[in-house]
Order: C-alpha cells, then structure tokens, then sequence
C-alpha cells in the first residue's frame, strides 16, 4: 500500500455578487501518483510509465462530489495529484451544478481546474492553490490544507 500524506481541499462557491450559493453540487477528479486517471478501460491510462495503473491507491476513488451549505463551502479529503506527460502541472479538475443533478439536472454551469502556485503554471491567478502545511498535533487527519474560491454568474444563491 502507498502511504501518502492526505489533503483537505476546502473550497467556497459563490455568485458574481460575492454571495454563497448553497445545495450546488461540486465534483472533483484527480491523477494518482503516476499521473494516471482511475478509468475502466486499462488502456486509458495517461502515462505509459505506469498503464497497469500499480500506482493507484487502495480504497481511494480519484473523485467525488460535494453539495454546497448554507454559505456555500464544499470539502474532499483526498491527496495532491501528479501531473502527466500532456499536462505538467499538477491539478484537480473540477464541474459545478447549480440545477438539481440527482434529478436529472445534468448540465454542469461551469468546468475547469485549480492548479497549485508552487508550480508556478501559466494560468490565471484566481485557479491557484496555496498549500499550506499543517502541524502534526494528532487533530487533523491530514498533512495539508489548500482553500479555493469559485465564483460563478448565478442569478441568485439557492
């Protein structure tokens, strides 16, 4: 088993008026260690370093989707991705709902990625993360923290 030390990604969607916009949903995907996507078809693997996918951890997903609350903060708990041969900065994709998705609102209002500052990447200030470490006091059950912000044109917070 790979032992990686987690992060928290803590993140708040609000509108273009600086409004939180609650019950959105927020789905995020990621690479594993080797930069490969967890996909069903084995040969979609992204790095040919690693197309068995021996780098993906047990018990772990490579996605998951949040529901905004009240003031419009969503969180995963997962780890810092690695980057691939198509894309060299590391990144976490990411599809916003504002409509009912599990009732068959499927179209996303927005899609993109955040990226780590560290990396210094070439892409607008407002899709970088900072990480920030955190002290290992034994009351966090992760290494490291990282917050964004996504503004998105909505007529009115839910």
């Amino acid at each position: 088993m790979i032992d990686i030390a987690p992060l928290l990604f803590q993140g708040t969607l609000l509108n273009q008026q600086g409004s939180a916009i609650q019950n959105a949903k927020v789905q995020l995907w990621q690479t594993d260690l080797d930069g490969n996507y967890l996909h069903p078809d084995p040969g979609a693997a992204t790095n040919p370093a690693s197309p068995d996918h021996s780098s993906i951890v047990s018990n772990f997903q490579y996605f998951g989707t949040d529901a905004t609350d009240f003031d419009g903060r969503f969180e995963f708990l997962t780890y810092r991705p690695s980057p691939y041969p198509f894309r060299p900065y590391s990144h976490f994709h990411f599809m916003v709902w504002l409509n009912d998705v599990d009732n068959g609102g499927d179209t996303p209002a927005l899609v993109t990625q955040f990226y780590f500052r560290d990396e210094a990447p070439p892409y607008p200030e407002m899709l970088q993360l900072d990480v920030v470490e955190v002290e290992d006091s034994g009351l966090y059950n992760y290494g490291s923290y990282v917050n964004g912000t996504i503004v998105i044109e909505a007529i009115s917070s839910f």
